[in-house]
């Protein structure tokens, strides 16, 4: 089976993508602290790096980054599942250290 086309951006791109995803996740995670919700057993994780996942989305659309991506040869599942990356260390960390 051959996996499609799998090009990554430039360095300098996915250093955007990732700086940009740990932000959108610090901020989601500070909303549910604010709001009382920080229980961190069930799907909350998951829910967490869904919304995560989505706001980095609607923010490369926002600003025409997916467009240039695109043009460039890298496809939104690419730059989606990069922007997967931080939210889910970071929530595997937190179950990890919580006790």
């Amino acid at each position: 089976m051959r996996l499609p086309n799998l090009r990554l951006p430039a360095r300098r791109f996915l250093g955007v993508i990732l700086v940009r995803s740990c932000v959108i996740w610090l901020g989601v995670r500070g909303a549910l602290a604010i709001l009382g919700h920080v229980r961190l057993d069930g799907p909350a994780p998951a829910g967490v790096v869904l919304v995560a996942v989505a706001l980095c989305r609607l923010e490369s659309l926002r600003s025409g980054e997916s467009l240039f991506l695109q043009n460039l040869g890298v496809p939104p599942w690419v730059v989606m599942s990069l922007t997967a990356v931080c939210p889910v260390l970071f929530e595997l960390a937190l179950v990890w250290v919580s006790p």
